[in-house]
């Protein structure tokens, strides 16, 4: 039975400080729940916070600009089955 697809947009690293934005947020927890997933899956981030994964990379300018006022790239981490099944959805 196919799972399905997965988005994910957890809380990403704080710009001003350390660590992420929501304090409790299980990062490692949420990895192994996407891994474990036979499905297509995709979670969005900045920078390189989910390259563990080992995921597809896709990045795009982010229509959103940091309080700072620095311009970020928004990016898209893509698992094997979403990469293969959904090739053009993402660039």
């Amino acid at each position: 039975m196919d799972s399905g697809t997965i988005y994910a947009d957890p809380p990403h690293p704080s710009a001003t400080t350390t660590g992420y934005v929501v304090r409790d947020f299980d990062r490692d927890g949420l990895a192994d729940v996407l891994m474990a997933q036979r499905g297509a899956v995709g979670i969005s981030g900045y920078g390189d916070e989910w390259d563990v994964l080992g995921w597809r990379k896709v990045t795009r300018p982010a229509l959103c600009r940091q309080i700072n006022g620095g311009a970020r790239l928004e990016v898209l981490w893509l698992n094997s089955k979403a990469a293969a099944t959904r090739p053009g959805l993402f660039g």
